[in-house]
């Protein structure tokens, strides 16, 4: 059996394993899924921006913006991030965008989790953040994210094991890592 080198003992992983079900595949996202991903994130941001009380063209051109603007930034800061999506019926009713940090603070970085509010309260986000954290724990890497500070997300995290890292700040994100579990 060859001996496992040093250079792979530190290799980031490329890959989450999420276990399919008798009506969602899990998949890496392709070039074809830009639009559908689009539209799914928007959907996911849609309920917070109704708060607006926007009429329905002016909220779907501020939706639509923030969705881009957002992902452009995603992509320019992090190129080498990966989106799984999750599929049923043809249709996206989930994605994760994750990536491996190297370095001195290695770690897996949870850029950003959405589900169809159709698909929302049925696993699919559960079952995306548990393939992300095994494979962190098979690696002995923490898992860290940016949340809203005064946000469900936040509170659904911490129930999951992660802590605020950044003290009280004055932004409105915060810093939450999840340590590295022994696999």
């Amino acid at each position: 059996m060859p001996s496992e080198s040093a250079d792979d003992a530190v290799r980031p992983p490329t890959r989450i394993v999420l276990p399919h079900s008798s009506t969602v595949r899990w998949r890496r996202e392709a070039p074809q899924d830009a639009q559908p991903l689009r539209a799914l994130r928007m959907a996911v941001r849609a309920a917070d921006f109704a708060l607006l009380g926007l009429a329905p063209a002016q909220l779907q051109a501020l939706c639509a913006q923030q969705v881009d603007s957002q992902w452009q930034q995603y992509r320019a800061r992090f190129p080498d991030v990966y989106c799984e999506v999750a599929e049923q019926a043809g249709s996206l009713v989930g994605a994760m965008a994750w990536r491996s940090e190297r370095g001195g603070a290695a770690a897996l970085h949870l850029v950003d989790i959405g589900v169809h509010p159709q698909w929302q309260s049925q696993g699919l986000g559960t079952a995306m953040l548990r393939g992300l954290m095994a494979c962190a724990d098979a690696h002995a890497l923490p898992v860290r994210l940016e949340v809203l500070r005064h946000s469900r997300a936040r509170d659904w995290y911490i129930r999951w094991g992660f802590a605020p890292v950044d003290g009280a700040g004055l932004t409105m994100h915060e810093t939450l890592v999840r340590p590295a579990q022994r696999p």
